[in-house]
């Protein structure tokens, strides 16, 4: 073979298979943008899933007794979802359970889907049974600090707890208790209204109270502080306190209630009472998160409530005592002189204001992998 016909044939070769990467590289290129657009579609299926999630929150919040396929269908700019609500326990179905398992499909594009995206969602507003019986219930870290504190009753903990040594009572550790479970704050903020106990901040977002002391109310600039005790009427008083014609019946038994809309931040020789809930404006900003600061002595008859931090400061001498619960929506903290110890009288109380829950998501799952893009 002389060297032209051999240099014909080498140059054919490279033809070849230059055109055979060139179109495998093709190839590649269309099916690495069509994985781009049905990654792209994927995404955008989820966004809908999840705005269907956020509506059947807001449904369920406005109505918990519904339940059926295809409830409030939506198609969005560019997508769409459709909505199912089975009555449930868990995950499990049941006809007369009291969570709501919530089966969301997301689809896009809205005119022709070519993506659908599932989510599954249990949503519950019931209160547990056990919420109403710990000295501590904290869904994150509690923090113990060094020897002179001391924990009467049982505590449930989201995470862990540190220097556990004076603690009398059972511990429960249990990370589904995450988030802290959300109680009906419009009624209970009706309530602390109604006995004039409502509590605003007197500079910034802080309820800050020294030794006890009183702010004005800039809402109606009446002067307002907490009460010194748990109860707000009593039925061994001899009053008709609900005005029913009848004297020291068992409902008289009423604590007060105090809504304290923003940080609480308690200081020097206390002595309050009532069930404390700190929770700032929930009601028009949900995912706000206050916090509870006690520095000092004295005491606390009754428990406290907030979805943020609880920290404890006790003071030398008798310390700082909390005679009735505590719940954290975050972290609590004692240190120094601090003694909690659990009041049933004071707790069952707060549970017979028969306060429900508000709907919230317990638990979520993605029922496809985002990388399914067949």
């Amino acid at each position: 073979m002389d060297k032209k016909a051999f240099a014909l044939i080498f140059s054919m070769i490279v033809v070849v298979v230059l055109a055979v990467l060139g179109i495998a590289m093709i190839s590649r290129s269309i099916s690495e943008s069509r994985m781009a657009q049905r990654q792209l579609e994927s995404v955008q299926a989820f966004w809908a899933a999840e705005a269907g999630v956020n509506r059947a929150l807001e449904e369920l919040r406005s109505s918990y007794n519904q339940a059926g396929q295809d409830l409030w269908p939506s198609n969005l700019v560019e997508g769409g979802y459709s909505i199912d609500v089975a009555y449930s326990e868990g995950k499990t179905l049941n006809p007369g359970g009291s969570d709501r398992l919530v089966t969301v499909s997301g689809f896009f594009p809205a005119d022709a889907p070519t993506m659908t995206r599932m989510v599954e969602v249990v949503m519950s507003k019931t209160v547990s049974s056990d919420f109403y019986d710990n000295a501590i219930y904290s869904v994150g870290d509690i923090n113990l600090q060094g020897n002179a504190y001391s924990v009467l009753g049982d505590i449930v903990c989201g995470g862990t707890i540190d220097n556990p040594d004076n603690i009398v009572g059972t511990i429960t550790f249990d990370p589904g208790i995450a988030p802290l479970e959300r109680l009906d704050f419009e009624t209970l903020l009706a309530k602390s209204r109604a006995q004039n106990t409502d509590l605003y901040p007197g500079s910034g977002n802080v309820y800050d109270v020294a030794a006890n002391g009183k702010l004005v109310d800039p809402e109606t600039q009446i002067e307002k502080s907490l009460p010194g005790e748990f109860w707000y009427t009593r039925a061994d008083d001899e009053v008709d306190n609900d005005g029913d014609g009848e004297t020291d019946e068992e409902d008289e038994w009423v604590p007060n209630i105090c809504y304290i809309n923003g940080d609480l931040v308690l200081k020097g020789q206390i002595e309050a009472g009532g069930f404390l809930v700190v929770v700032g404006d929930v009601i028009t900003s949900p995912d706000d998160v206050y916090d509870s600061t006690i520095n000092g002595t004295g005491h606390v008859e009754g428990a406290i409530y907030t979805r943020g931090n609880f920290i404890i400061n006790g003071g030398g001498g008798e310390g700082l005592n909390i005679n009735g619960g505590v719940w954290a929506g975050e972290e609590t903290t004692f240190n120094g002189g601090v003694n909690a110890a659990y009041n049933e009288e004071y707790m069952m109380a707060i549970r017979d204001l028969n306060v429900a829950g508000i709907t919230q998501v317990i638990s979520w799952q993605d029922l496809q992998s985002p990388y399914n893009l067949d």
